[in-house]
């Protein structure tokens, strides 16, 4: 038995199909599997008879492939349709390598595997996968749709409360006027409450984000709205602040605390000349601190905010408490007067 007799016996043993070709590109041997994935006898596949169980949707590009191969002497790989016995097509992976005897070329052989499964697998997880990503965009859009709505609803909302704080506030100013001095003042302030309040919503109904303010605006407006309607005309207003995010459920105690503060030092801490009141707010090492400095007559030496009967102090400690904030209290601006005044700090995280 010569070389090639026991290599064509081999190949019927073999569990994938195998073919040979001689130099023209002709096939002269297909195995048994071949034969038997195809139906058809030896006689029918040699030379270019095997070429006709192709797809014709594949013809071309294979043809192209295989003698293109062969004009160069190199090995391929590719896949094509071809026809099985029982009349389906099946998706075959051919894979061919040059054959050299001696040194020189005497033709090619080449193994062919049905990869059908496979590339069922490959197809169904790319439709899949074209699938998913349909379904992340839709899902996507339409939260971005909520989200938008959502957002008008809640700027609605803010709008809304704003309008109807200031129309409790104008009913408020109504009803002091028919009050007595001191029932009137009690109203005044309560109605400055309000108004801080309504800033806050104010503030977040023009912000672009609706989960926080912008702390730095909304301490610049709230000190001069406050010392323009309370203060002596010999008080100067003096603000530093950094830029500051602060989140929506720390505003509205923050924005109280703060007119508290305000309010006491520009009823309370004028003398005669010019007086200074100073108000920071600034962050730092993830704490927020907000200060208000004034360079009055200073509180009583023996103060204590936890027992304080005032109300606007009562609020203060209540509020920090709400905040988890720290409370210091110290001198004032320093100035040629020395240390005058006092000094509230309020610090807390956010």
């Amino acid at each position: 038995m010569t070389a090639e007799d026991k290599f064509r016996a081999m190949a019927d043993d073999a569990p994938v199909m195998l073919w040979l070709a001689d130099t023209t590109g002709n096939c002269e041997f297909f195995n048994k599997q071949w034969l038997d994935f195809t139906g058809r006898p030896m006689e029918a596949e040699v030379g270019v008879g095997w070429a006709s169980g192709i797809h014709f949707e594949d013809f071309q590009t294979c043809m192209a492939t295989y003698l293109t191969a062969f004009a160069v002497r190199k090995g391929f790989r590719m896949e094509y349709r071809l026809r099985r016995h029982d009349g389906e097509f099946r998706w075959i992976l051919d894979s061919g390598a040059p054959r050299y005897e001696a040194g020189a070329f005497v033709g090619y052989v080449g193994s062919c595997i049905d990869i059908t499964e496979i590339r069922d697998a490959r197809e169904m997880q790319r439709r899949l996968a074209i699938d998913l990503e349909q379904h992340v965009r839709d899902r996507t859009a339409e939260l971005e749709k909520r989200l938008r709505e959502r957002e008008v609803l809640l700027r609605e909302i803010h709008h809304r409360v704003k309008n109807n704080l200031q129309v409790v506030s104008s009913l408020i100013s109504i009803q002091a006027n028919r009050l007595d001095a001191t029932a009137k003042a009690a109203l005044e302030e309560c109605q400055a409450r309000i108004r801080t309040i309504a800033l806050v919503h104010q503030r977040l109904y023009q912000t672009p984000d609706l989960g926080r303010i912008e702390l730095d605006l909304y301490v610049r407006e709230l000190a001069r709205n406050l010392h323009a309607a309370l203060a002596h005309p010999n008080v100067e207003l003096s603000i530093e602040t950094d830029r500051i995010g602060l989140p929506i459920d720390a505003a509205i105690p923050c924005g109280l605390i703060l007119n508290e503060l305000l309010t006491n030092a520009f009823k309370h801490a004028h003398t005669d000349g010019t007086n200074h009141v100073h108000v920071a707010a600034e962050q730092r090492d993830g704490d927020i601190r907000i200060s208000v400095s004034d360079d009055g007559p200073g509180l009583p030496a023996d103060f204590d905010l936890r027992t304080s009967s005032s109300l606007g102090f009562q609020l203060i400690t209540a509020l920090a408490e709400q905040l988890t904030a720290t409370v210091t209290i110290g001198p004032g601006v320093r100035g040629d007067r020395g240390d005058r005044g006092t000094r509230f700090e309020i610090r807390f995280r956010a």
